[in-house]
């Protein structure tokens, strides 16, 4: 991990003490990408109805999806409020 850029250490004594270099956030984005390239070939909605099917979904969490996605276009500029 030190070797890529994504941790750190300090010496204490005999002890180790490791903190990361990188937010929690970039590890989730990096994650994600990494996962959408091998495993759906860059698609997001093979990524989503994967997720979809892979289990019953909540009809709070659908509508939760619905609403980020209607957000994305909005902020993208390609729908209206």
């Amino acid at each position: 991990m030190e070797e890529k850029g994504l941790a750190r250490h300090t010496t204490g004594g005999r002890v180790f003490v490791f903190e990361p270099c990188v937010s929690r956030e970039w590890v989730e984005k990096i994650s994600v990408r990494t996962i959408l390239e091998q495993n759906f070939g860059g698609s997001p909605a093979k990524l989503l109805v994967n997720l979809l099917e892979s289990g019953p979904v909540a009809e709070q969490e659908l509508e939760e999806l619905e609403a980020l996605i209607r957000n994305y276009r909005i902020q993208k500029g390609e729908l209206r409020h």
